[in-house]
């Protein structure tokens, strides 16, 4: 559902908000999906309960890779480019979301025994 709203936003030309108040909104809705999205889908070794707030991953070499891939999406959004006009706001979104994966991969694993 929030896909739908965020692609709608992006695909009607005819809104009252500006091309860069849609792309924030669209962009703070992947990262809410994202977010559930890693809530929700766990490994193998991972048991049924839930996960603690900071666990985004079950490996440290992933979240590190996601840390450095959104921090990396968060200063080239932050900035600018061709492709993208410069949206400080989502940037630090990016930027913080990137911070959980960090947390993650900070943190030993929680191992069920």
């Amino acid at each position: 559902m929030l896909l739908t709203v965020g692609v709608a936003l992006m695909l009607t030309p005819r809104t009252d908000m500006s091309e860069v108040a849609k792309y924030t909104v669209v962009g703070i809705v992947w990262l809410v999906a994202l977010y559930v999205v890693s809530r929700r889908f766990r490994t193998i070794a991972e048991g049924n309960a839930p996960r603690p707030w900071w666990r985004m991953t079950a490996s440290r070499f992933l979240g590190w890779a996601f840390a450095t891939f959104f921090a990396a999406m968060g200063i080239w959004i932050a900035t600018g480019s061709d492709l993208l006009p410069s949206n400080p706001l989502l940037g630090i979104a990016y930027l913080a979301f990137g911070n959980l994966f960090v947390m993650s991969a900070l943190r030993p694993p929680t191992r069920q025994r």
